[in-house]
């Protein structure tokens, strides 16, 4: 994540990852234990204040650091590596369980074939430069938590999303999609996060998605339509955000 990050956006990407304590916590409980671990690391000064308060920053020392470790204790793998190099590994990716890059030239060059990771849990790209992506691309991604594609450029996402049968954070923020109705069969979702999408509409298959505990709609301006009675069907929302949006 940048600096200057958002608490909250952080608690997006880690209630499903088993990192905070507590088997299934409710996002109250999940917030105030990140807010701790925010703070505690802060007083290690491993963090740092960011330019209000519930935010945060990394020194770049610091950044660099825990990049290196991740890499190579944990398989995790960032821009930071040699992307064009390492992404022709394939023995080595098939080990990573957390990937975060950059919508690059080089990685749509290789989207022509499907991406085989097995043990693959996070999964973030800013793709504001790429326009395609393969229609398949999640077929092999059985053990995927969490799916961030910030500002995707495409109307709908791959088909193959509904392969992610043990998804559960979901953010498409930013981006120009317009049909969600696929993500009605992503069960398992807890996190749905489509703030400054272009969805003109939150269709009924939404309601499906009964372990959804938030949903954040803020700035979708196109939206004007939820269908009846989605939201309550959602039995164990928590969290909404609708701020923004031009539905009444």
């Amino acid at each position: 994540m940048g600096n200057d990050t958002s608490i909250s956006d952080l608690l997006k990407h880690v209630v499903s990852l088993d990192i905070l304590r507590g088997a299934n916590p409710t996002m109250e409980r999940a917030r105030n234990r990140l807010n701790t671990l925010v703070r505690e690391l802060k007083d290690l000064c491993l963090l740092l204040e960011g330019s209000r308060s519930k935010r945060f920053s990394m020194h770049d020392m610091v950044r660099a650091i825990a990049i290196t470790i991740a890499y190579t204790d944990h398989h995790v793998f960032t821009e930071r590596n040699d992307i064009e190099k390492q992404w022709m590994d394939k023995d080595k990716l098939r080990k990573c369980t957390k990937i975060c890059i950059p919508g690059d030239d080089v990685i749509c060059k290789l989207w022509h074939e499907e991406l085989d990771f097995p043990n693959l849990e996070f999964f973030y790209m800013d793709m504001n430069n790429s326009v395609n992506i393969h229609a398949n691309l999640f077929k092999k991604m059985p053990k995927l938590k969490v799916l961030n594609l910030f500002r995707m450029q495409l109307s709908l996402v791959p088909e193959s999303l509904d392969l992610l049968t043990n998804l559960q954070t979901l953010c498409l923020d930013d981006s120009n999609i317009k049909d969600v109705a696929i993500i009605g069969k992503l069960k398992k979702l807890k996190v749905l996060s489509l703030r400054n999408a272009n969805i003109e509409e939150l269709p009924i298959e939404v309601a499906q998605l009964t372990q959804l505990r938030l949903l954040d709609l803020s700035n979708c301006w196109r939206l004007e339509v939820i269908a009846p009675n989605v939201i309550s069907k959602l039995s164990q929302l928590e969290e909404l955000y609708v701020t923004g949006c031009r539905i009444q």
